[in-house]
């Protein structure tokens, strides 16, 4: 027996943005900006059993449902930026920085960080950026696992070497003139 692997699902009917993936009991949507970049998706399972049925289900779940205003407080999303399992359970400092939505012990909205990682000149580097608080942290390491030791280790700790992240800089996004 062959992998159930996703296959593009065409229809000359389905908006433009929008790319469908069918396997036998889920389906996946991406919705893409015109330069081909995809900004949204879902993943959901199919519960018919028939090709005419699985059809009309997947038209319902493009077009959604009846809208109906959130309710912010019940919204889990509200309360973490992601579901943290599997990340949780081998760095659980990271998970929670990286995932909490609000800040301990308040309803005040907490904007979301970023770990960027990327490999150069032999070493293995990371960029953290906590938008919450403005500030930044560089890290570099030989091997990829020390490196995310490291990031256990500084994301909740005040005394990493964090650096202010200037974003009302001028030079920010600018790059700058040499004279000739």
């Amino acid at each position: 027996m062959g992998v159930d692997r996703p296959l593009r699902y065409r229809d000359r009917l389905f908006p433009r943005n929008l790319s469908v993936w069918v396997k036998r009991a889920s389906c996946v949507l991406l919705w893409h900006t015109r330069t081909g970049c995809c900004y949204a998706g879902r993943c959901l399972p199919l519960v018919s059993e028939t090709a005419d049925a699985q059809y009309s289900e997947l038209w319902a779940l493009i077009h959604g449902g009846p809208m109906k205003r959130k309710d912010i407080d019940k919204v889990k999303s509200a309360r973490v930026h992601a579901d943290a399992s599997g990340v949780k359970e081998n760095f659980p400092n990271l998970a929670e920085f990286l995932t909490a939505a609000v800040f301990e012990g308040s309803k005040e909205r907490r904007e979301s960080p970023t770990v960027t990682i990327w490999a150069t000149g032999g070493t293995w580097r990371a960029s953290v950026k906590d938008r919450a608080e403005g500030l930044v942290l560089w890290l570099s390491a030989p091997h990829f696992g020390e490196l995310l030791a490291m990031l256990e280790d500084f994301c909740l700790s005040a005394e990493a070497p964090w650096r202010h992240d200037d974003q009302s800089h001028e030079r920010n996004g600018k790059r700058v003139k040499k004279a000739t």
